[in-house]
């Protein structure tokens, strides 16, 4: 996995938390949505950092 991808993940992961931290405080909607996309960027960086570990073109050298 590249540092941009795991950066990437960190965020999305932080952009999770806060937004359950929100939703737990307000109730609100909009926190709700943010952290179900912020989940699923998650997992969109996740596949494609293991996608391009499997691929030795890709010059990351891991």
């Amino acid at each position: 996995m590249r540092l941009v991808d795991k950066a990437a993940l960190v965020v999305s992961a932080v952009m999770f938390a806060f937004s359950a931290w929100v939703f737990s405080q307000t109730g609100d909607w909009v926190a709700l949505v943010f952290m179900i996309m912020s989940a699923g960027y998650g997992v969109l960086f996740i596949r494609r950092g293991r996608n391009r570990s499997d691929d030795p073109a890709d010059g990351s050298g891991e």
